[in-house]
C-alpha cells in the first residue's frame, strides 16, 4: 500500500500548497529509499523492543505503550512527506514531536477509526498525516521568521 499512499500524500501536498516536490524518477533514489526504509524499520523495531518491558507495568505501562503506538501511527502516516524531503530518522522525530499534542491526537484518532471494520480502509490516514506534517512545517517556519 505504501506506493499508493505515497502518491496520495504527494497529490494532497500539491492540492494544499499548490506545488509539490517534483523529483524525476531515478533508480538510485529508489534503492536509497528502500535502504532508508529498512533502516527506519530496524530502528522502530528497536524502539518497540526497548519499550516492551513497559507493558508489564500495571496501568501506567499500558498507557505508555498505547501512547507509543499512537506516536508510531502518526510517524508512519506523516513520513511520506518527510521522506520526500529526505529527512533523517532523528529529524523526522524532532519535527513530529515539536507538536506532541497534534501527533498524539492524530495517532489516537487513527487508531480508534482503524478498529472499526472498513473505516480504516476508507479513511486513508495518509492524507491526514500529510496535512499534519504540512501544519507542523508551517508552524516551524512561521516561528523562525
Amino acid at each position: 500500500a505504501a506506493p499508493f499512499l505515497d502518491l496520495l500524500s504527494h497529490r494532497t501536498e500539491v492540492i494544499v500548497q499548490g506545488t509539490g516536490l517534483d523529483q524525476p524518477f531515478q533508480f538510485q533514489q529508489v534503492l536509497l529509499s528502500i535502504l532508508r526504509s529498512a533502516g527506519h524499520a530496524g530502528l522502530i523495531i528497536g524502539m518497540l523492543a526497548l519499550a516492551f518491558p513497559l507493558s508489564f507495568l500495571p496501568v501506567v505501562g499500558h498507557a505508555l505503550w498505547l501512547g507509543l503506538g499512537w506516536l508510531l501511527l502518526a510517524y508512519d502516516m506523516s513520513s511520506f512527506c518527510m521522506d520526500r524531503r529526505q529527512l533523517s530518522f532523528r529529524n523526522k522525530w524532532r519535527l513530529l514531536l515539536s507538536n506532541k499534542a497534534g501527533a498524539l491526537g492524530f495517532g489516537a484518532t487513527t487508531f480508534c477509526l482503524t478498529v472499526i471494520p472498513l473505516i480504516g480502509f476508507i479513511m486513508l490516514p495518509a492524507v491526514a498525516g500529510t496535512l499534519l506534517f504540512l501544519d507542523i512545517e508551517t508552524q516551524r517556519t512561521s516561528r523562525k521568521q
